[in-house]
């Protein structure tokens, strides 16, 4: 009840038939996801990153003042980086269920559930439209390149910093609009900083108030812009404290770091998610650093997502010039920290894309909504055509995602699946061999 009348506040609604409408709608997405991802509740730990920051990881195990401040003032350099509020929600775990999988899987569950309230209040705020809040926030909600961020307990910085960045951008859109100034930028405020203590890339932040600002108002006053130095200096102390807490951190050059080989890296790293956002296939819990080099796969994703931009600006006078820079721009922003910041030494991951990929969905939702409405001679044709691909849509998002899920039960199956995409990932090896060592113990006991 009290997330509800925190959304009543930020979104401004009105429980009158449109708000019914939405809500229903709100409410067989997350039926559809929990039916989705319900098998993860059953899920082990991984021996990735699991063991380091959850199993051994003495400063989880006390959930006192002692512990919290060892936490604030430390970062894991390869496990994360300076993640302090998600090792707290670590705490909070071990304190009721110890170190009870389930229910670490089940928190992780959770804050997705949550996020996915959030990004339909959000598209619902831009858009106005039922039809995209419902096919954006159903894409975002079951994709499989979110299974990462959700089913690896690991990736509860991507799950737990999106939640407190969601809420910053519902709490700016509400102070745009609202008379409440100061309570909602210190709303927008409060919520940015929890984010950043969650993970370090939410210092794109500042960037995404200067967008909202354009697409609510149309111009930039200068009132609004010295109020977001505050923003900026805010990542900047963030980024400063994460590089002090850390013997080193690594940026997005890797082993084997040929200059010419990053820089290839960094650029096709939009082409990369555009492509599995089409076609969520060959997906790995890691991904090889010479990736660029593997011509098959750089041509498949340069083809689809070459299709999709080109049609995107070929049509973007049809269905709103505005809307297609506005979300290209979200879509950029939200990744480039990723690219740059790289604590983990892996150029690309599905986990990453968590965000990014509202916006290409929702750019692909307008372009659908465009389309159903158009009046032609063939209207009937079209919009019978486009209901059947979105449900082919939908069922092949939830049927690869529950395909794909499976891979995440099991060390072995984990580790044998990113042999088969990447077989040149070198952990691989080692950690199935871990795997497998494990279990044979266990079956001697």
């Amino acid at each position: 009840m009290v997330f509800v009348q925190v959304l009543d506040k930020l979104g401004h609604m009105n429980m009158n038939r449109d708000s019914r409408q939405k809500i229903i709608l709100l409410g067989l997405i997350l039926i559809i996801a929990v039916c989705v991802f319900l098998p993860s509740l059953r899920f082990g730990f991984t021996n990735w990153d699991d063991p380091d920051l959850i199993i051994q990881n003495d400063s989880i195990k006390k959930l006192n003042l002692h512990n919290i401040a060892q936490i604030f003032s430390q970062s894991y350099i390869g496990l994360g980086g300076y993640t302090p509020l998600v090792l707290v929600s670590y705490a909070i775990n071990y304190r009721f269920s110890k170190l009870d999988p389930n229910a670490y899987h089940g928190n992780n569950l959770a804050i997705h559930l949550l996020n996915i309230i959030l990004v339909f209040f959000i598209i619902w705020r831009l858009s106005g439209s039922h039809f995209i809040t419902f096919f954006t926030t159903l894409v975002f909600a079951i994709h499989p390149m979110n299974i990462e961020a959700i089913v690896w307990i690991q990736g509860r910085k991507d799950l737990l910093f999106s939640f407190f960045y969601f809420l910053g951008i519902l709490a700016y859109l509400r102070y745009l609009r609202s008379s409440q100034k100061v309570l909602f930028f210190t709303l927008t405020t409060v919520f940015f900083i929890l984010s950043l203590f969650s993970k370090i890339i939410a210092i794109s932040f500042p960037l995404i108030l200067f967008l909202l600002d354009y697409v609510e108002s149309g111009d930039h006053q200068l009132k609004e812009l010295k109020k977001k130095l505050y923003f900026f200096l805010i990542s900047a102390v963030f980024l400063v404290i994460s590089l002090t807490t850390a013997p080193l951190i690594q940026l997005s050059g890797v082993p084997e770091n040929h200059f010419l080989l990053s820089v290839l890296r960094f650029f096709y790293a939009p082409f990369f998610y555009i492509g599995k956002a089409f076609i969520p296939i060959a997906l790995s819990a890691r991904y090889s650093n010479r990736l660029i080099l593997q011509a098959p796969t750089v041509l498949i994703s340069f083809i689809f997502s070459s299709l999709f931009i080109t049609f995107t600006f070929i049509f973007k006078k049809k269905f709103n010039n505005q809307i297609v820079l506005f979300s290209f721009s979200l879509f950029l922003i939200t990744l480039l920290p990723s690219m740059i910041f790289n604590t983990a030494g892996m150029p690309y991951s599905d986990r990453y894309f968590y965000i990014p990929a509202i916006w290409i969905f929702y750019i692909f939702a307008w372009a659908f909504y465009y389309f159903f409405n158009l009046k032609s001679r063939f209207s009937r044709i079209i919009r019978i055509g486009l209901i059947a691909l979105l449900m082919i849509i939908i069922t092949g998002l939830s049927v690869e995602t529950r395909k794909h899920l499976r891979v995440w039960g099991d060390n072995i199956l984990l580790w044998t699946d990113v042999i088969k995409n990447n077989p040149e990932e070198s952990l691989a090896y080692n950690n199935r061999g871990d795997a497998y060592f494990a279990n044979i113990n266990w079956k001697k006991r």
